[in-house]
């Protein structure tokens, strides 16, 4: 799966107000359109967005910058002598306005849901699944004096603000330690400019200490324990890249970007053609993907209007959502060292906490490839939660039974790991849109696929729990949450 990571300097409002013509305010309103489809409108799940909460920040504390802090009323005339404007300035305003709402939520309280997932209905924010620095960890960079990466003139012509310059240069070098230590290529992540610059790459020479995130716990004693967040083999000091090249895109070439697939058979078997180095299948596969289909295709009779649209919009982009989460599967296990070089200290955490057994090895490395990837909870497993809670025996066996699946060597194999590619809460009516593909590790270089399709079974009486943001972040980080 690719990334695209968009740039503040794209969405930031560009002009002069004394210096406004039709052309340059279109193609402005129009990026902002172009950006809503993207991060709210379409959300696809064959590419994954980002975007900079630093960007966020800078533009909506600078009345320059920030196209919400305009009084549009003083376009009112511009407006009437320009009658061929498709949209409006106020549209752009309304529609940025709906971004920056959703990727700064100020909600309190969050559904934990089935197997401790956000569903797309319920979280009523994506800043963590859009936010960079939520989705990475990485807060910042602090470049050593006069070793920052230096920007074509061609850039920096559209890109007046200081701020935004700064921005461009910190953003730039973190997507290129990506490039050098977990991709180990340029194409995988790309950084989303301008449309008006022909450049296809940057190469970032820097020099630099890398800042991550910081997290806490509260331990079986009730102590609040502080933890700096870890990626795995990328130094966070004295860090020097040279000629790191960094690809760039436009707004424009991704919404006009078409899909590869229209047949999830094809893309099924592509998958399996292109990646058979990395990937094996299980027998259940084809399976599992089958019935998936089928069901939602005897499900979508019943819905008309707003339901039908989403479901047949999943349907649309289906066949590329299979075959890119098959492709960041292959690309994590080609890309990644598995060994286990030494293990975090006390004071770090990788991403995605210590309750998988691929934990160590991974280091949530396979997150940066674009896809949710998690392990069952160990509730479901039959390890008693902090409640003193466990499920009965026949529960767990009725668990254990699903996720084990013949295996492509003719054998069963449990698939407890798991990515989960569209989640709809359990409650909705269109939950049966759902989609999981379960694998396990099969050897240093290879993964094998045991499971594609619906959602495997959990008992409803523990699938929804209403918490505090408090409670689940306490829950998070004492290792019962994924």
């Amino acid at each position: 799966m690719n990334n695209f990571t968009i740039d503040g300097s794209v969405y930031a409002y560009p002009f002069k107000d004394d210096k406004l013509n039709v052309d340059n305010l279109y193609k402005y309103c129009k990026v902002i359109r172009d950006l809503h489809d993207i991060v709210i409108e379409k959300q696809p799940r064959s590419k994954k967005y980002f975007l900079f909460n630093r960007d966020i920040l800078s533009i909506l504390k600078n009345d320059e910058l920030n196209l919400l802090n305009k009084d549009i009323s003083s376009f009112t005339q511009f407006t009437k002598d320009n009658p061929s404007m498709p949209f409006s300035l106020k549209e752009a305003q309304e529609l940025l306005n709906e971004i920056i709402n959703r990727l700064l939520p100020s909600e309190k309280k969050m559904k934990i849901i089935d197997d401790n997932e956000i569903s797309d209905e319920e979280k009523g924010s994506l800043n963590k699944h859009i936010i960079f620095e939520d989705w990475f960890d990485i807060e910042n960079v602090i470049f050593v004096s006069s070793h920052e990466p230096k920007i074509p003139d061609e850039i920096l012509l559209n890109i007046q603000n200081k701020e935004l310059r700064k921005n461009l240069r910190k953003n730039l070098a973190i997507i290129a330690i990506l490039n050098k230590y977990v991709y180990k290529n340029s194409e995988t992540h790309t950084i989303v400019l301008g449309n008006d610059n022909n450049i296809e790459f940057l190469p970032v020479t820097a020099e630099f200490d890398v800042k991550m995130k910081k997290g806490s716990f509260v331990d079986k004693n009730g102590n609040e324990q502080q933890f700096i967040k870890k990626i795995k083999n990328i130094p966070l000091k004295n860090q020097s890249l040279l000629e790191q090249k960094v690809d760039v895109s436009s707004i424009e070439s991704l919404v006009h970007d078409s899909y590869l697939y229209n047949d999830w058979e094809e893309a099924f078997f592509s998958a399996q053609t292109d990646f058979n180095e990395n990937l094996a299948f299980g027998e259940k596969c084809k399976i599992g993907i089958e019935q998936y289909l089928k069901k939602i295709e005897n499900e979508r009779v019943n819905y008309e209007s707003n339901e039908l649209k989403i479901i047949d919009k999943w349907l649309e982009e289906f066949p590329d959502t299979l075959y890119e989460n098959l492709k960041a599967l292959k690309n994590f296990i080609s890309k990644i060292d598995l060994n286990i070089t030494k293990d975090i200290s006390q004071g770090e955490r990788y991403h995605c906490r210590n309750t998988c057994i691929f934990y160590n090895a991974c280091g949530s490395y396979i997150r940066f490839f674009g896809v949710d990837c998690v392990d069952e909870l160990p509730f479901h497993k039959g390890i008693p939660n902090s409640k003193g809670e466990c499920l009965e025996k026949e529960e767990i066996n009725k668990i254990k039974e699903d996720r084990t699946k013949l295996n492509s060597e003719g054998g069963d194999s449990e698939y407890w790991l798991h990515l989960r590619p569209k989640t709809i809460n359990n409650d909705s009516s269109l939950s049966f849109l759902t989609f999981r593909i379960h694998f396990r590790r099969m050897a240093t270089k290879k993964l094998e696929i045991g499971w594609i399709g619906n959602h495997l079974y959990l008992p409803k009486k523990f699938r929804i729990r209403q918490l505090s943001l408090n409670n689940f972040n306490h829950y998070i980080n004492k290792g019962e949450s994924k």
